[in-house]
């Protein structure tokens, strides 16, 4: 009778351990189902947020190309400014110039800032 009682209690102790360890991966296999959802919604915000700061950084680089469009031609350099790359049209005066085409090409390059549309370095400056 011993041994029935004690097979009877080694039974029950075992399936005591089984329905533990039965309730510990049914939480572990929570816990890891909510680590995926806290995944996942982690890597969709991180791709919003660098969404956002793409659309931000392309927002600002049209706000600065609409700023430069609606300044060109606007530019006074009068106030001692820096020499443009070409400085040896400063050295000579505008009256020693014998061609009145280029006498008008080195004006436009020293004001840099005509209103026509039309670039200062297309002219011939031959």
């Amino acid at each position: 009778m011993d041994q029935a009682i004690a097979n009877i209690v080694l039974i029950v102790m075992f399936h005591s351990q089984i329905a533990e360890k039965e309730k510990w991966q049914r939480y572990c296999w929570e816990l890891e189902g909510r680590l995926h959802e806290a995944t996942n919604t982690s890597h969709i915000k991180e791709r919003d947020l660098w969404r956002t700061k793409d659309a931000k950084k392309e927002e600002s680089r049209k706000n600065m190309l609409l700023y430069i469009e609606a300044h060109k031609g606007k530019r006074h350099f009068s106030c001692g400014a820096e020499p443009t790359s070409n400085t040896n049209l400063e050295s000579k005066p505008v009256n020693s110039l014998a061609n009145p085409e280029k006498v008008a090409t080195d004006l436009e390059l020293r004001s840099l800032g005509n209103n026509d549309n039309e670039s200062p370095n297309k002219h011939n400056t031959n």
